[in-house]
């Protein structure tokens, strides 16, 4: 069917004919996007897996939305491939599918990707149909069936009311697995369910993986395994950055000398590797609304694994004038919502909460590496890292926001109003040291 469609958008319109196919839908392997079955054994989440796939063969007969969220490169798809190709889930349903939707979403894409996968082929095929008779034959084709259909990568309401339009809902035990870094996203597609929020692997997961990758089922050499579960840790349960460093791994010998450079660099050799872990996440940062981007990076300021103080931060963020009062709700109401919206977006972690009152949050270091790099390309903020106050030798001249941590800067510094750095600068922002200063110059 895919070769199929590629010779069709070349015709563009052509008929054919004397195309022969099966009169009927495959129960098991219609995909429209890439799900190849998991070749390695699967690595966390089981207790995740075992309770989707027992609402995929259980439960109730109406249609049933079953909700995956999480971070970026957390496993959302990798979950939904697992419980998409479960031996115990296969042959139930009379039609699979898989579409992924994306941030770039395009309705007449995502109708013909369901289109050829879940339509009867005929010996007419027809590119320039509309999009509602797209959509018509598609959910005439679902109507009556037991259909499982993964909608991965969702991205927003409208999309979602799109798709979700083209599933009937017969009371034949249908079911939808949706994948999305958004939570309010999730909880509109199934307001009755709760979604399944995935955590970060433990450290022995984390190690697992890394050690999957590298070696496959083959032993790690004795003296690489306290160094490689060390790198692992420093992934911080991400398996994207797992996998990220794994591939950097793979690259270089196998010795304690190469091994110790990576471990000492985690978060940089995630950074320098094209095309993977920061662009991923950069996704969820450019769909921000412009308010969020000012919060969100903001939070680089502070510390790697530094535990945020909630009211801290608000107070920053309301100095800084980031956000306004509008009508009867206060500022600092309007920095709580903005807060619970970037921890709901997958980009902030929720850390102690109280009474349902959430205390203190922080950063996953790959995120807040990603942080750091788009708020110094903005010139919005920039960390120092070095043994001295002095940024104008990075060729820097004219600085909005500078944070320091006095266990990487001389506490015995003083800052003076001729200072460059300060003169420069509308707020100073130091941690590990007994005054803090961020007051506009």
């Amino acid at each position: 069917m895919e070769f199929i469609k590629k010779e069709v958008m070349k015709i563009k319109g052509e008929k054919i004919s004397t195309l022969k196919f099966r009169s009927k839908v495959s129960p098991a392997r219609h995909v429209s996007t890439s799900s190849p079955n998991v070749q390695q054994k699967p690595v966390g989440f089981q207790e995740d897996l075992e309770k989707i796939v027992d609402r995929l063969r259980g439960g109730p007969s109406e249609l049933d939305i079953i909700t995956i969220v999480g971070m970026a490169g957390i496993g959302k798809t990798t979950l939904a491939k697992r419980a998409y190709n479960d031996p115990s889930v296969v042959n139930r349903f009379d039609v699979h599918a898989w579409i992924t939707v994306s941030q770039e979403y395009r309705e007449r894409d995502i109708l013909f990707d369901l289109f050829y996968s879940v339509v009867p082929p005929t010996n007419e095929i027809n590119q320039e149909r509309r999009n509602q008779e797209t959509a018509d034959r598609v959910y005439k084709s679902l109507k009556w069936k037991r259909f499982l259909i993964v909608v991965d990568d969702m991205w927003s309401t409208d999309a979602w009311d799109n798709v979700s339009r083209l599933f009937p809902d017969d009371n034949k035990g249908s079911r939808i697995i949706l994948t999305s870094r958004l939570t309010d996203l999730a909880t509109y597609a199934n307001p009755d369910g709760q979604p399944h929020r995935l955590d970060f692997l433990n450290n022995d997961e984390g190690w697992e993986l890394l050690h999957q990758k590298l070696f496959g089922k083959r032993g790690c050499p004795f003296e690489l395994e306290k160094i490689g579960r060390s790198i692992a840790e420093k992934c911080q349960g991400l398996p994207l950055a797992i996998v990220v460093v794994a591939g950097h791994l793979s690259k270089m010998s196998k010795t304690t000398d190469c091994w110790n450079t990576v471990a000492e660099s985690v978060g940089s050799v995630v950074n320098r590797e094209p095309g993977q872990c920061l662009d991923i996440l950069a996704l969820s940062y450019n769909y921000l609304p412009q308010h969020l981007k000012a919060c969100f990076l903001y939070m680089g300021a502070f510390p790697e694994d530094f535990e945020i103080p909630v009211w801290k931060l608000i107070r920053l963020w309301v100095a800084e004038g980031f956000l306004n009062a509008t009508g009867l709700t206060t500022v600092e109401e309007i920095a709580e919502e903005c807060l619970e919206d970037l921890i709901d977006r997958s980009l902030v972690l929720a850390v102690k909460r109280s009474n349902g009152k959430l205390k203190t949050c922080k950063l996953h270091d790959i995120m807040r590496d990603f942080c750091l790099e788009e708020a110094k390309r903005q010139n919005f903020l920039h960390f120092l890292k070095k043994q001295s106050l002095d940024v104008l030798s990075e060729g820097i001249t004219a600085l909005r926001r500078v944070s320091f941590n006095c266990s990487t800067i001389f506490s015995s510094y003083s800052f003076h109003p001729t200072d460059p750095t300060v003169s420069f600068s509308r707020s100073i922002l130091g941690f590990n040291i007994s005054l803090q200063i961020a007051q506009s110059s």
